[in-house]
């Protein structure tokens, strides 16, 4: 009876000294997002970095873990009787991110204005590697000035900046596109009717989606 006690008290002894040295390990190879300051919101985060709302200031930021500087990743939604807008979507590929940076401006009796715009940005030095419209609009007017087809409905990037994502041609409701901006250029991969709005999917380099219930796929390079 004695022996076996005294086994269980060298385990909870051993439990007790080795717990403190494999916290303190977990947590230096886990480095904490340091640039994250009180109050905030997370909005998306992965291994390597993290997309947070900055309360109080009416933006997002991102930054790299174990960096102490964060940067500025559009606006949060805002509005009033000459415009509004927002950043959304933003997607995390190890330090690199994407979004669509929205906006609208001009009150009754002025030129209206709408700009839709995809942004990579590498959140360890804050350059921003792609900055280009959603899509290409088919015709402009006097009265409307457009940049850009409309919100992306879902965004895909890879870790080296290429980007790809769903947004409206801008010919009709419920008309798509997917494009593509990587080292190829900047390409349509498809358009039309029948497109998941929310159906893109990357895997290994290679992109997925439906249109009209057949799946499609091509290579992210």
């Amino acid at each position: 009876m004695r022996k076996f006690t005294k086994i269980v008290a060298s385990t909870a002894l051993l439990l007790l000294t080795a717990s403190p040295v494999a916290s303190a390990a977990q947590a230096h190879q886990r480095p904490g997002p340091n640039c994250l300051k009180a109050p905030f919101r997370i909005v998306t985060a992965d291994a390597s970095a993290v997309v947070y709302e900055a309360i109080g200031t009416a933006e997002y930021r991102g930054c790299a873990y174990g960096s102490r500087r964060s940067y500025p990743l559009g606006p949060t939604p805002y509005g009033s009787s000459s415009g509004g807008g927002e950043a959304l979507s933003h997607t995390l590929s190890g330090t690199i991110v994407a979004y669509d940076e929205s906006s609208s401006s001009g009150q009754t009796g002025e030129q209206k204005s709408f700009r839709d715009l995809i942004i990579v940005k590498n959140l360890r030095t804050g350059m921003t590697l792609h900055r280009v419209p959603t899509g290409v609009p088919t015709m402009q007017t006097p009265e409307v000035s457009e940049i850009g087809t409309g919100p992306a409905s879902i965004i895909v990037v890879k870790a080296d900046g290429a980007v790809a994502w769903i947004a409206p041609t801008g010919t009709g409701v419920g008309l798509r596109q997917i494009r593509a901006v990587d080292k190829s250029g900047t390409r349509v991969l498809a358009s039309g009717p029948g497109i998941g709005r929310s159906s893109l999917t990357l895997a290994e380099g290679r992109l997925y989606w439906t249109q009209g219930d057949v799946p499609a796929s091509a290579i992210l390079n």
